[in-house]
């Protein structure tokens, strides 16, 4: 779309397996075709494959997640066992681990791209919205799987095969153990809030709140 002269931008920050992404390079594919510039945000290896294969530009800024439940130990356990609790927390000690590192590369990535709105799945949710704190831009909430926030019906299901009423209660976990390793320390000790507003301490004033939290609210 073009408004005012200017081709929009749209980036789309989705992460995981397979079924994470394919929906959101389809998305992607389909808003490129109605002359948006799209630019996908995503796991390396089989991220990035996905989205290039439809002629959607990507960059990859997160670990190898088929690699990752092909290869770690504690995963394949999880996923053989399908043990729901096991495979997040495990999700959650390599986020942490991983946190400094990828959200520095995600934020080059959008600040370089400069687009006009954010879609984001909730795997990346806080990292998107600090990202579109930071350039002042509007982020939308996308999911397609169980951490999303639609309706249960007859239709709906869990790829662990939990009873459906988890559906609702497995995206309100999820979310809460996302805000919760935020103001965790990594296995270098760093608290991840304080890494992101490090990152960004050029864009969002230190008087500001980042993601509604004051410089010292979060402080061990």
């Amino acid at each position: 779309m073009v408004v005012g002269g200017k081709q929009r931008k749209v980036l789309i920050c989705c992460f995981g397996s397979r079924g994470d992404v394919q929906p959101f390079a389809a998305l992607a594919r389909g808003l490129q075709d109605s002359n948006y510039n799209v630019l996908g945000m995503t796991n390396i290896n089989d991220g990035t494959s996905i989205f290039t294969s439809l002629g959607v530009s990507a960059e990859g800024v997160h670990f190898d997640m088929a690699e990752f439940l092909r290869e770690d130990p504690d995963m394949k356990r999880a996923l053989e066992t399908g043990s729901a609790l096991q495979f997040g927390l495990n999700m959650s000690k390599q986020f942490a681990n991983r946190f400094p590192t990828e959200f520095k590369s995600q934020w080059k990535v959008a600040n370089d791209f400069q687009p006009d709105v954010i879609i984001s799945t909730t795997l990346i949710w806080f990292q998107a919205s600090a990202i579109g704190q930071a350039l002042r831009i509007p982020v939308l909430h996308a999911d397609l799987g169980p951490f999303s926030f639609l309706p249960i019906s007859k239709h709906t299901q869990t790829e662990m095969h939990e009873p459906k009423w988890l559906h609702k209660l497995s995206s309100f976990l999820m979310v809460t153990a996302m805000t919760m390793s935020l103001k965790d320390k990594n296995k270098d000790g760093e608290i991840l809030l304080d890494t992101m507003r490090e990152v960004l301490k050029d864009a969002i004033p230190k008087t500001e709140h980042l993601l509604g939290q004051s410089a010292g609210q979060h402080a061990r």
